[in-house]
């Protein structure tokens, strides 16, 4: 996605995503860190990361197995370089 992306956009062009991290079978999956690295491997320049002051929490079927965890959530700012 990120690589098709910097393709069609001009230098200096943003990508803004608003996602929350995840939990999977009980491990926390920092999406925000793993996918600002694939960017800036793509070409990008990670512009901002802002969180959310207060964050999610997991699925129902995770806090059932392994207890509510709260996950962060935010808005991500990349800038094609």
């Amino acid at each position: 996605m990120i690589v098709g992306l910097r393709d069609r956009l001009k230098d200096g062009s943003p990508i803004v995503m608003v996602n929350d991290n995840v939990q999977y079978a009980g491990v926390h999956i920092p999406l925000d860190l793993i996918l600002s690295e694939v960017a800036e491997r793509a070409g990008f320049q990670t512009e901002m990361l802002w969180h959310a002051p207060r964050g999610k929490g997991n699925s129902s079927q995770q806090m059932e197995r392994f207890g509510r965890k709260e996950l962060r959530k935010g808005v991500w700012v990349w800038r094609k370089i």
